[in-house]
């Protein structure tokens, strides 16, 4: 996540609409590390400028109901009546509110995505929020501010618990758990498997595996017991393993574990016997 600072001075808000040290309070509630880094979360704004122009374009966004503006000409009509006439000496005016009012285009303040350079959608952004500050209430105004504060947190919290899942993946990884969700770990019946865990997955055994495949890499992939011949490579798959979070087979049977709960085999070591026995041919061979 860009290195938010807060408290941000509020734009409408009398206060900070961010609760002071919100990623220390964050990473504690969720029981990841202080030291432990987050990722960047490139979809909220990072600092005040990205701030600016983020709540100037939600502003733009909001419907009707809320603002009283209900489509952009009403919003252009209002900007041209309120922007101060060319060279007017006004305190607070920045020099470009005209300038800019004139150069908002229809898609601009339909859509509110503001576009241009950094310096261009900045001053953009301060001209939009000077406008809403004299012509929309206040009070909506704050309401706005806080839903972005609102979002700007979960986001973090969000990116906290991406951090902590990809600590237990990496944990995972470096020290499988020999029982992980109803799924026991089993030593492999051919030299190719890396990693193999049995359970009863919706009534019907299932072994889910990570093996190396012909060109080196390493897939993870689902079978059924009844099909299973202890080579993964000519085995008939049950279930693809994948994930959202995470790449790489060890994230793919970490995610798959966890996510199709398993009732235990009845007698795990029988089951391994028989299927070794009955593929013997292939055991320990490696083709």
């Amino acid at each position: 996540m860009c290195d938010i600072k807060p408290p941000f001075e509020g734009i409408y808000c009398s206060e900070s609409p961010f609760e002071p040290r919100f990623k220390r309070r964050i990473k504690q509630e969720e029981g990841l590390p202080i030291h432990i880094s987050v990722r960047e979360v490139e979809q909220v704004p990072g600092d005040t400028t990205e701030r600016e122009i983020d709540l100037a374009e939600r502003i733009l966004k909001t419907g009707g109901n809320r603002t009283g503006f209900n489509h952009h000409e009403d919003v252009r009509q209002s900007m041209q009546k309120w922007a101060p006439n060319r060279n007017e000496d006004r305190d607070e005016d920045p020099g470009y509110w005209r300038k800019i009012v004139f150069v908002l285009s229809p898609k601009e303040r339909n859509f509110g995505k503001l576009t241009g350079a950094d310096d261009e959608k900045m001053k953009k952004a301060r001209t939009i929020l000077a406008w809403a500050r004299e012509t929309i209430s206040r009070g909506v105004l704050k309401e706005i501010e806080k839903e972005q504060a609102e979002e700007i947190q979960q986001a973090y919290r969000d990116a906290v618990q991406d951090a902590i899942a990809q600590q237990k993946r990496t944990e995972f990884e470096k020290d499988p758990p020999q029982e992980l969700n109803g799924w026991k770990q089993v030593d492999p019946s051919h030299l190719s498997v890396e990693l193999a865990y049995q359970g009863v997955n919706y009534g019907t055994p299932c072994i889910a595996v990570i093996f190396k495949q012909k060109d080196g890499g390493l897939d993870a992939q689902e079978f059924t017991l009844e099909n299973w011949n202890g080579n993964p490579r000519t085995t008939r798959t049950n279930r693809h393993l994948v994930t959202s979070k995470g790449s790489g087979a060890f994230a793919q049977l970490y995610s798959h574990l966890h996510t199709f709960e398993a009732d235990p085999l009845p007698d795990q070591s029988t089951v391994v016997a028989e299927t070794v026995e009955k593929n013997k041919s292939v055991g320990k061979s490696g083709d």
